[in-house]
């Protein structure tokens, strides 16, 4: 197997990525593997940011493409001097499903030669892989050291219909559902509706309500947040949708997130705080949910995160994993990148309590 670097314009490369994700033949087969996920993150948070070099990758068998690694390359200065460098998977922290792009039947394979080629060309950076789920083609990488990640929580769809929703839901949740399919069954003031591909108008309102829902909290409270969203679902098309509540033709609740396979993946949300009391947000969730199962999806994926109300509806766990691969010449300066991070973490909690 041949790995080797290319350039992000590579039309090969980006040519068999394409195919493959229009096909769902990729190992890992979620939105996050997409060319315009990837992209657009590489666009908003590699190249604009001066401690980041953005790094693809290439592996070949026999002559045939089969797999592309998306990486940056992130470097800390001191003054003239390098201090430590690491390389990530583009979209992390921010990506849900961080993985590498491959058909591979067999990716360990791949896995091993492509940390070959950083050993050999990176000696002194250390590999960091962020919430890697057991399905992902990095999970049980040898040399590789994990430590606890976060809970993903989905809901499996097969045979669920509105009514049986609601019988398996907590009883707080089934009074909710139940009231909410009530309202929106008898009262002409409120309307549900779903769509893809969003316009503009609705996303920007997706936004103010997210802001208003949690204030400097919001995701969207960073204008490059806003400007990376639009522009991602610009370029999604079809694959990103939004849900609308409205009460006398006003929106009052929103939920959006994108659609890849058999899931359909839950990203934000934003109320109307107004219309609290009604519990907005659970009404069109119920919708949204019953709409996916009604359209053949076999998950409605509520993602990271682990919030009481998604517990409600008895939903599938799994636990990730946060993967380190550190190479012999690389471990003094994680020693002292880890240091440092602990001072500075010490000290901004000694300036907090100040």
């Amino acid at each position: 197997m041949t790995v080797r670097a290319t350039d992000w314009t590579d039309a090969r490369a980006l040519a068999w990525w394409h195919g493959c994700y229009t096909a769902g033949s990729l190992y890992r087969n979620t939105f996050f593997q997409s060319p315009e996920w990837v992209l657009t993150w590489k666009r908003h948070y590699v190249d604009t940011h001066p401690r980041r070099e953005a790094l693809l990758l290439t592996a070949e068998e026999q002559g045939r493409l089969i797999a592309l690694a998306p990486l940056f390359l992130h470097t800390r200065h001191f003054g003239p001097f390098r201090g430590w460098r690491s390389l990530h998977l583009m979209g992390e922290r921010l990506a849900q499903y961080p993985d590498i792009v491959t058909d591979a039947a067999v990716p360990e394979a791949v896995w091993t030669a492509i940390l070959g080629y950083l050993e050999d060309t990176y000696p002194d950076a250390w590999l960091e892989i962020r919430d890697a789920l057991p399905e992902s083609t990095a999970f049980g990488l040898s040399g590789v050291v994990a430590e606890e990640g976060e809970c993903y929580l989905r809901l499996p769809l097969r045979g669920l219909t509105p009514e049986t929703l609601e019988t398996s839901a907590t009883d707080h949740m089934r009074r909710e559902l139940s009231r909410a399919r009530n309202r929106l069954a008898t009262d002409a003031t409120w309307h549900w509706e779903f769509t893809t591909a969003p316009d503009e108008a609705v996303l920007s309102a997706l936004i103010l309500l997210n802001r208003q829902r949690f204030g400097s909290a919001s995701w969207f409270e960073d204008a490059a947040s806003q400007s990376f969203f639009l522009d991602l679902c610009a370029v999604a098309g079809g694959e990103s949708w939004c849900a609308v509540l409205r009460h006398e033709g006003m929106i009052v609740s929103i939920l959006m997130g994108h659609t890849h396979g058999d899931s359909m993946l839950y990203l934000l949300s934003g109320m109307d705080t107004q219309y609290r009391s009604l519990s907005p947000g659970t009404m069109n969730l119920g919708r949204t949910i019953a709409h996916a199962a009604a359209s053949g999806y076999a998950y409605f994926d509520f993602l990271r995160g682990e919030e009481a109300y998604k517990r409600e509806f008895h939903p599938e766990e799994r636990l990730s994993r946060h993967l380190l691969r550190v190479p012999p010449a690389a471990r003094f300066r994680k020693h002292v990148a880890d240091s440092a991070r602990r001072l500075f973490v010490r000290a901004e909690r000694k300036r907090r309590n100040a």
